[in-house]
């Protein structure tokens, strides 16, 4: 998908492996967003909706093959310099600990990042569903918007930024809901929301 960097080999030399995968030119988008806030200037709101778009449509071709990435965060977006001919301007990377939903994973109790996973993430890691990788995308829209992740109580968006939508606190509301099944059950669902 346009939105998910290429894989273009996974092999072994000398019993080590890797991956080959597509030459990105850019930065990351907690690069960007740091680079943003060292300048005092917010993340325009417009810019933030393109980027959780696109990370939806990746996302969305991620589940579709079955797949859950599992650690979603800004460093694992990629922000091209240039926009591609089918106007793609990022990459979702680093599906290091993707799994297939419902698979078997006897490596760990967690994986992720825990500012950004979903609270049964800690305690079953194996059972993720794309509802987990939603909660992630919800944590990267608060940070945008906010320039904090959101921590306990939160405050909304919209309180803090008159150029924010109140429907935007709702929609980051619900998909950071502790339960996983009060959720937006898919990105499609997600992005029928935004």
């Amino acid at each position: 998908h346009p939105n998910v960097v290429a894989i273009y080999d996974v092999n072994a030399v000398d019993d080590r492996p890797y991956i080959a995968m597509e030459l990105l030119n850019g930065q990351s988008l907690r690069a960007w967003n740091q680079q943003r806030m060292r300048e005092g200037v917010d993340c325009p709101f417009g810019d933030a909706l393109g980027h959780v778009r696109q990370i939806c449509k990746g996302l969305a071709a991620i589940h579709d093959t079955g797949m859950v990435h599992r650690d979603l965060k800004p460093e694992n977006v990629f922000l091209l310099d240039e926009a591609r001919p089918d106007g793609t301007t990022l990459k979702i990377m680093d599906l290091g600990v993707a799994r297939a939903m419902g698979g078997l994973d006897t490596s760990s109790t967690s994986m992720g990042t825990l500012e950004y996973m979903a609270p049964e993430m800690m305690t079953a890691p194996q059972a993720a569903q794309p509802s987990a990788d939603i909660f992630s995308l919800c944590v990267i829209l608060y940070e945008l918007l906010v320039g904090v992740v959101p921590k306990g109580h939160w405050q909304p968006p919209s309180e803090g930024r008159l150029d924010i939508p109140a429907g935007v606190d709702k929609l980051i509301e619900r998909g950071l809901s502790n339960n996983p099944r009060s959720r937006q059950a898919s990105v499609e669902v997600f992005i029928a929301d935004l």
